[in-house]
């Protein structure tokens, strides 16, 4: 067994809570659970699913990249809420949870972990995220099919710059509102998560082609990495991934 607050001390200094600015929540332990641990689970979000394989699978901890706890604000613990705390008290299991920090992570994070998944190079940091070139300039249709196939999914993509893929992008999860940033860094493409109506016009009216891969989708990998991170560190932690089949 190991020190739930070594566990968590060890993720936020790996993942550099205090220097991230994150302005949709607080990233670190968001219920206290018991205070050792043996068993880690890993998942994309805090849900009820989720929370529910973590129970039966006897983790004392779950670590996902999005918590219960954001900036909007809980007023009232009801519905969804309710359910999903319900879980995680009733099982005594510690809610940890990392979002920006995760995604921008230069070696363990979620666009870290994309843009080795397509053996892009050159890395330079946009926002959250990164610019990125292909080892070989390829054509919209082929970048949509390499994504396809090494995500498993595309939820939708657009040819709006009519060039050949060449500086790609990267920002997992709802960040098309970046596409400003990622265009005048220099990319003619953008891959990230989920796309909005009034996102796919921006794009459009600035010749910006586009591949959304889905949200949960694109927020796969980081948290897995973390848990390997954290496995290579403690000795006897026992972590294991749940994942959902989540479309969107």
């Amino acid at each position: 067994m190991t020190k739930r607050d070594d566990i968590v001390g060890f993720c936020n200094k790996l993942l550099r809570v205090k220097e991230i600015e994150d302005a949709w929540c607080e990233n670190g332990l968001q219920v206290e659970g018991p205070s050792q641990v043996k068993r880690i689970a890993l998942g994309v979000s805090a849900t009820l699913e989720f929370l529910k394989k973590a129970a039966s699978w006897g983790a004392e901890m779950c670590i996902v990249h999005h918590g219960l706890f954001w900036t909007n604000g809980v007023k009232t613990i009801d519905g969804v809420m309710k359910k999903r705390l319900q879980v995680i008290l009733s099982h005594d299991i510690s809610l940890v949870n990392y979002h920006i920090p995760l995604d921008a992570h230069p070696e363990i994070g979620n666009n870290a972990a994309l843009i080795r998944l397509l053996s892009l190079k050159n890395i330079q940091p946009v926002e959250c995220g990164f610019l990125a070139e292909l080892k070989r300039p390829m054509g919209f249709q082929e970048f949509v099919k390499l994504v396809k196939k090494k995500l498993g999914r595309v939820n939708f993509s657009a040819d709006f710059s009519g060039e050949k893929v060449k500086r790609v992008g990267v920002i997992s999860g709802g960040a098309a509102d970046f596409a400003g940033e990622v265009k005048e860094a220099g990319a003619d493409t953008f891959l990230f998560g989920e796309l909005h109506e009034k996102d796919y016009h921006a794009l459009k009216e600035m010749n910006l082609s586009f591949v959304a891969a889905g949200h949960f989708n694109t927020e796969r990998l980081g948290v897995q990495f973390l848990g390997k991170e954290v496995m290579r560190k403690f000795r006897g932690i026992e972590v294991k991934f749940f994942d959902e089949d989540c479309p969107v």
